[in-house]
């Protein structure tokens, strides 16, 4: 199971990979959060590990230095998206917006 958890918890398929290695940036926050946290939910992981996998992107991507974030932190950031979670969304729209606006930002 702990094997599993690690080969799902970097995304390898576009756009997803998209926004996981280059983070998120301002513009896209809302829909790049509820798509990582959609894909973590999708691939089977809890909602401890996925809030746990999701903290971890926004302060390793630098998603969270880039700011444009009204909660006080990456932890609130991803509480108040668990609804995304419970309600088993899907993320292939959310990542596809999200990615545009990055490959944009990117140059």
């Amino acid at each position: 199971a702990a094997e599993y958890r690690e080969e799902v918890s970097e995304p390898t398929v576009e756009p997803l990979r998209t926004i996981y290695q280059y983070g998120s940036v301002p513009g896209c926050h809302d829909n790049a959060v509820f798509a990582m946290i959609a894909w973590y939910e999708m691939v089977g992981l809890s909602w401890p590990e996925t809030k746990e996998s999701v903290v971890a992107w926004l302060r390793e991507s630098g998603t969270w230095d880039r700011g444009g974030f009204e909660e006080a932190s990456p932890a609130a950031l991803v509480e108040e998206k668990r609804h995304v979670y419970e309600a088993g969304y899907g993320w292939k729209e959310k990542a596809q917006s999200a990615k545009r606006v990055i490959d944009r930002h990117r140059g």
